[in-house]
């Protein structure tokens, strides 16, 4: 069976990253894919939820190579935001003047996207009216600002508490 994304998102500063660590190594039979991180003092994400009904949040990539014919990773992050409030309003703002990188929970494993060049806002069309009043929202890869790997599995510095870091917004994360 194919896991689903929680329609919920974590959207972290990109500068708000004090120390991460990407793990790529592939020894024999085992394959590390994964990075750890920690925030700055004080700092944590933002989340986004939605009815877990829904399928508003995913994650995607798209492969190309650079000018030296090196594979380069376009990280695409889909959610959506819903109100007419000042608080959407300033979301909205922020999440369009940005860079960042997002934590989204598929099954037991957190994805992170955009931790080596940040994610920015794509176009959007804000009609609270329209589309049941939710914002459709697009947090990508700049094509000046690709990622050397393809999302990476976060890795808790403790073992096994990716989920709770994940849901402390990772506050907490050391």
């Amino acid at each position: 069976p194919t896991a689903r994304y929680y329609q919920q998102v974590v959207i972290i500063n990109y500068s708000d990253i004090a120390t991460p660590t990407i793990n790529t190594e592939s020894v024999g039979e085992t394959c590390n894919h994964n990075v750890s991180f920690t925030l700055k003092a004080g700092k944590e994400g933002f989340r986004f939820s939605l009815s877990e009904n829904g399928s508003a949040v995913s994650g995607t990539f798209e492969k190309s190579v650079n000018d030296y014919w090196y594979p380069t990773f376009k990280h695409i992050v889909n959610f959506a935001l819903a109100g007419a409030d000042e608080s959407t309003k300033c979301a909205l703002e922020s999440l369009s003047k940005g860079k960042f990188v997002v934590a989204i929970q598929i099954g037991d494993i957190i994805e992170v996207y955009g931790v080596e060049q940040g994610l920015s806002a794509g176009d959007f069309t804000y009609d609270p009216q329209g589309n049941a009043g939710f914002i459709p929202l697009t947090l990508e890869s700049l094509e000046n600002g690709l990622e050397y790997h393809v999302p990476l599995n976060y890795k808790s510095a403790e073992a096994d508490s990716e989920i709770e870091d994940f849901d402390a917004n990772f506050k907490t994360a050391v």
